[in-house]
């Protein structure tokens, strides 16, 4: 995560930015939503670079327990509808 973390700083591009955060939530179950919702706010970050992000952050709170206030957080900040993150729950419990 060291060498992902220091290559996102010195690039700082929106490319570098998503797999910094893919790993942060793959391997080390970290979501930084502040963090995230600043990036995207940043003129260079693209609308498809936006969709990635969210849909990253929406396959992590399917697959991880998230709590009901992590959750409001997420979908006020990223501004994800409560319908997605609710319908891609309810799936991902139905496959267990």
């Amino acid at each position: 995560m060291n060498i992902a973390k220091s290559i996102n700083e010195k690039e700082k591009t929106p490319a570098s930015f998503l797999v910094y955060q893919g790993i942060l939530m793959w391997y080390g179950k970290i979501l930084k939503i502040d963090e995230i919702a600043e990036r995207i706010d940043d003129k260079d970050f693209s609308k498809i670079s936006e969709r990635i992000i969210k849909l990253k952050v929406v396959d992590h709170v399917r697959t991880h327990k998230i709590s009901f206030q992590a959750n409001q957080k997420i979908q006020n900040k990223l501004n994800i509808e409560t319908k997605k993150l609710l319908i891609d729950r309810l799936k991902s419990d139905e496959k267990k």
